[in-house]
């Protein structure tokens, strides 16, 4: 799924099946994601614009490859891994991860913590 600057889930709950892969950013826009993802999705991150997180999230596991991803509600996720040249901000909230590898840059502002 390619987001053009919208938010991704729209207000609707995004389902899937175990294994299946939801991709952000390919466009290079800037958005937000906003509405539920089932917990069994896993969440990409590619681009080079900045996705923001607006609303709680549960994910097994968040990719981010490309750009920016932006924390600004909190999240929990099995496993988060940040690549070589991406960034991750964690603004003002608590994100909660089993898993961490972090190659790229890792940010916490205004008391926010991983």
């Amino acid at each position: 799924m390619a987001h053009q600057g919208r938010s991704a889930a729209n207000g609707y709950a995004v389902t899937g099946k175990a294994g299946a892969k939801l991709i952000f950013g390919a466009g290079d826009t800037d958005g937000s994601l906003s509405g539920a993802v089932d917990p069994v999705v896993a969440l990409e991150k590619t681009g080079n614009g900045t996705l923001f997180v607006t609303n709680p999230l549960t994910a097994t596991a968040l990719s981010v490859t490309d750009g920016a991803l932006h924390f600004a509600a909190p999240a929990v996720l099995d496993t988060l891994t940040v690549a070589e040249g991406a960034t991750v901000v964690v603004d003002g909230i608590s994100v909660t991860t089993r898993v961490n590898t972090v190659s790229g840059t890792l940010t916490c502002l205004n008391g926010g913590r991983l």
